[in-house]
């Protein structure tokens, strides 16, 4: 989103936790080698860093946001990327649509209708494909959100029932996560295609 402050290659920002939270995330994307990858709400593409570092390819990878300005910053640091300056629920690919990851990494929240977006990416998936949903922060970071900025956080993360009832309407199945996650604190949740 534009408000974000754009982060940039020596940004010491990200601290070892969230730096270990995004290599997971990135971890979860690359279910084969040579994944092709769509971020929703990517901002300036800072899990590719992270998707690089576990094996993943610039190349394979496209974001999309809404923000021209997060668009530009990803741009210029990523140039062997594709970017798309667009509303995911309006978009369709110039290329093949079939991607192997759609994630929504701290994006997903955004979205009104968390149904009509995830309905739109799994019509994104290839035969094996699957939709990452993430944020390093947790539900508990992401409901505090919505409490205070009800307007620009238009939902919280979707809970374990609602999923499973989502993903099951979509041909879906959610992934077991690792047993000693908790989702309040690192919302991480992969749901693979049947």
């Amino acid at each position: 989103a534009s408000f974000l402050p754009v982060s940039s290659e020596h940004d010491d920002v990200l601290n070892v936790s969230i730096a270990g939270k995004m290599e997971k995330i990135a971890t979860a994307c690359l279910h084969d080698t040579n994944a092709k990858i769509l971020d929703v709400g990517c901002g300036d593409a800072a899990i590719l860093k992270f998707l690089k570092s576990v094996g993943g390819s610039e190349k394979q990878y496209t974001g999309i946001d809404l923000s021209g300005v997060m668009i530009e910053a990803a741009q210029s640091r990523f140039r062997k990327a594709s970017f798309a300056k667009a509303n995911f629920l309006h978009w369709s690919p110039d290329t093949d649509p079939a991607y192997d990851t759609v994630l929504f990494n701290g994006s997903l929240q955004f979205f009104a209708d968390a149904m009509a977006a995830l309905r739109a990416a799994a019509s994104l998936l290839g035969p094996r494909g699957r939709i990452v949903i993430a944020h390093a922060h947790g539900a508990e970071f992401v409901r505090d959100e919505r409490t205070n900025n009800p307007v620009t956080v238009a939902a919280t993360m979707p809970s374990a029932e609602w999923l499973h009832d989502a993903a099951h309407a979509l041909g879906l199945t959610v992934l077991p996560a690792e047993a000693d996650l908790d989702l309040d604190a690192f919302y991480l949740v992969v749901l693979q295609r049947t």
